[in-house]
């Protein structure tokens, strides 16, 4: 049991007195005293003090609280130290003859394979690839052939060419981002909490599109906006909101403009 450890390690976390604790569960703090030196309360009193921390009686009475706090901390420790790219992720690329790196296209038919074979330098060797001259030499970078019409005005069939990312924790709330993930791969506006949570939140321009949270377990790859190829001029007439998601993803993707 360890309701006197974790009564005196809630209290402590939460920087509350024995006295307002006592007052909060409708006992004294010399009461409050006894529990935390092994005295254990009545069944009433148990239950004020879980609903007090917000914790449930069987966490309460039966697990080491200090202990599930250190093991989370160290979670999320050990995911940041993942994302910051601290451990070493494999990544594979082609070149010419010049050791010039080609930007090696992923066509929509070939997104889910790319999900799987993304690091296998047999499976790059069979996507198509390009050379764009106004692109600097000193980073590396992939295009995605886009499906759906989540980010407008971006359409279904455009091709969006990103930047790799190998520190995960320096995206910006709101940086435009293909994410290549264990189910698949997906162009949406990020929003950075992976050292609270070890989640990016993810949004689409497209209000009817719902956003989510993807822990970064789930990610691979992150490649940053860099510029995009459109097979169509959008058509911005209709949907007022839709109208006003397209004003914002302008003044998103050309604010450095």
């Amino acid at each position: 049991m360890f309701f006197n450890i974790n009564l005196k390690y809630l209290r402590q976390l939460h920087n509350v007195t024995q006295q307002e604790l006592g007052d909060a569960v409708g006992v004294s703090r010399k009461n409050i005293g006894a529990y935390e030196a092994n005295r254990e309360p009545r069944l009433d009193i148990l239950l004020n003090i879980a609903n007090y921390f917000n914790v449930s009686l069987d966490d309460l009475m039966q697990k080491d609280l200090r202990e599930q706090a250190l093991q989370e901390a160290k979670r999320k420790e050990a995911l940041t130290s993942f994302a910051a790219g601290d451990q070493m992720r494999v990544l594979s690329i082609t070149v010419d003859h010049t050791d010039e790196e080609y930007i090696e296209m992923v066509p929509e038919k070939a997104s889910a394979g790319y999900s799987s074979g993304f690091a296998d330098p047999e499976y790059l060797r069979e996507l198509p690839k390009y050379q764009l001259p106004f692109l600097d030499h000193y980073n590396t970078y992939r295009a995605f052939e886009l499906s759906g019409d989540s980010m407008l005005p971006l359409q279904s069939g455009d091709i969006v060419i990103g930047m790799l990312v190998t520190d995960w924790t320096s995206v910006k709330d709101g940086d435009t981002c293909i994410l290549v993930t264990a189910e698949g791969i997906v162009f949406k506006q990020v929003f950075n909490t992976i050292e609270t949570t070890g989640k990016l939140l993810l949004k689409s321009t497209n209000p009817i599109y719902p956003h989510y949270d993807m822990s970064i377990e789930e990610v691979r790859e992150v490649w940053k906006y860099t510029a995009h190829i459109g097979r169509a001029f959008p058509d911005l007439q209709g949907d007022e909101a839709l109208k006003q998601a397209v004003e914002t993803l302008k003044d998103q993707l050309y604010k450095d403009a």
